[in-house]
């Protein structure tokens, strides 16, 4: 049943998957009790798919007590803790707990550095977890060096058409955009579309990865009209896989609302990114970074549509709330105090704006490059700010 169902879900048969899994774990429950080390596998897998599902707190309720089970079972390096150890980084990356998910997905390493070397598929596994981590985090320079060694590795051992190079090379290229290469960004996500497009057909939701990311190229370049084409094809794809009220459905809404806004059209960008918001905030909860970042859009959405006095307290507590859940520096609280600063200017409060402005220009400079198009925007708006 495990194996089945493990062959169903690359194929996007999710649900009938995740029956299966439940199948196992009922059988596995009766034959050997809650705490055995073939229940941790079922908890394991039946988490997994629950994460696809969007259903995050379950899923980690779940890998908590595979976890626990394995540990106590096994030993704290046992090749089965850390498979568990690197799931749940992923699902704690997806709730937006990236201090959480990084340590996890260092303990990872670090023990599968110490069973495999690091010239090993599944330490290579873990090691593109992190790299991924590290954007989030806002350390793109680091994050790189982690994608490129992923990448290298894949190319290597199982040629550019197999799913875990494709994949890096979708990873790499989200952190080239970051980092403001949308050159090479763009011609390494377009190789990932149709890599995914001839390796596992364009229903699949891999496929649906590469077009959101493309299109968050395009958009950065100014390619509206391709960009709002594939964001509509990658909506289809999700929601032709979850319905409607699922968080991979909310990602693509917030990207069609920040295409929306750079296309000056507010009035749609406000509708889609309340959408979004929706959404993130019954599934990720408040406090996550992505609800948060919802928040931001749409009081953005308002300061353009002359609303900047309703914009302000949603940005106040943004800003807030970015402060509390991610390390100092980041990006998205750079994003956030540069909107604040915008709001305040526009209500005439210069000195205010320019200490949040001031503040946001120097994360950019640190994070993005001092000469980057990310700087770039916040000097602008500093320098059209009253001193």
């Amino acid at each position: 049943l495990d194996q089945l169902a493990a062959a169903l879900r690359p194929q996007a048969k999710l649900q009938e998957a995740q029956q299966l899994v439940r199948r196992s774990l009922d059988i596995r429950r009766r034959l050997f009790g809650n705490d055995h080390p073939e229940v941790a596998v079922s908890l394991n897998n039946l988490a997994l798919m629950l994460r696809e599902a969007g259903e995050l707190d379950a899923a980690e309720a779940l890998y908590r007590d595979s976890l626990r089970i394995r540990r106590e079972r096994l030993g704290p390096d046992h090749p089965d803790v850390v498979t568990t150890l690197n799931n749940f980084a992923i699902l704690l990356r997806q709730m937006g707990r990236y201090q959480q998910a990084t340590e996890a997905a260092r303990e990872a390493l670090a023990i599968q550095t110490r069973l495999y070397g690091e010239d090993n598929a599944i330490t290579i596994a873990t090691a593109a977890t992190l790299g991924a981590l590290l954007q989030n985090l806002g350390r793109f320079d680091d994050a790189e060096q982690m994608q490129r060694r992923v990448l290298a590795y894949w190319d290597a051992h199982e040629g550019r058409d197999h799913p875990n190079a494709i994949a890096s090379l979708n990873n790499l290229a989200a952190v080239l955009r970051e980092k403001g290469d949308h050159a090479e960004a763009e011609s390494m996500q377009r190789e990932a579309v149709e890599r995914w497009r001839a390796v596992v057909g364009e229903g699949h939701p891999y496929y649906a990865y590469g077009l959101l990311n493309l299109a968050a190229i395009l958009r950065e370049r100014g390619a509206f009209d391709e960009a709002e084409g594939l964001l509509a094809q990658a909506l289809a794809i999700r929601r032709g896989l979850h319905g409607d009220d699922h968080p991979e459905v909310a990602n693509v809404l917030f990207q069609q609302a920040s295409l929306a806004q750079r296309r000056g059209d507010l009035e749609e960008a406000e509708n889609l990114f309340r959408e979004a918001l929706g959404l993130r905030e019954r599934h990720l909860g408040a406090a996550s970074p992505a609800t948060i970042m919802c928040q931001v859009g749409l009081a953005s959405a308002l300061r353009g549509r002359g609303r900047a006095a309703d914009a302000e307290p949603v940005l106040r507590d943004a800003v807030a709330a970015l402060r509390r859940s991610l390390p100092a520096g980041h990006p998205d609280i750079a994003s956030a105090a540069l909107e604040l600063g915008r709001v305040l200017r526009e209500q005439g409060r210069a000195g205010d704006a320019r200490a949040f402005l001031q503040e946001a220009l120097e994360i950019r400079r640190v994070c993005h490059g001092p000469e980057s198009p990310q700087a770039m925007e916040v000097a602008e708006a500093l320098a059209g700010t009253p001193a």
